[in-house]
């Protein structure tokens, strides 16, 4: 079972390859694509049937069909159920934090 701090730190070493800008999907909903701050657009994703050959990539190794195979891992890694993880437990320090404010004020 995957505790907080293995989901932050698995976040924060794979959101060092991860395309850069405001990811959308596309107004056809086919690709996913990142806006850059110097307006550059990158596509993160596109559908089967427009895609090139797998290639390896060259931070991961792995074989994909990504340009940036970082991206998916960090899908992955997003999952709802990690990000309810993360969620929970900043409601969980804010709680505590809010206790602990309010035990200093009495």
């Amino acid at each position: 079972m995957k505790t907080v701090d293995s989901v932050i730190e698995s976040l924060k070493e794979i959101n060092e390859n991860v395309t850069d800008g405001e990811w959308w999907m596309d107004s056809h909903g086919e690709e996913l694509v990142s806006f850059g701050s110097n307006s550059d657009t990158r596509t993160i994703l596109r559908p089967e049937h427009l895609r090139e050959k797998a290639h390896r990539d060259e931070v991961t190794g792995g074989l994909s069909y990504w340009p940036n195979d970082s991206d998916a891992s960090w899908i992955v890694a997003a999952q709802p159920k990690n990000i309810m993880m993360l969620i929970d437990e900043i409601s969980r320090l804010k709680q505590e934090n809010e206790q602990l404010r309010s035990n200093n004020t009495n």
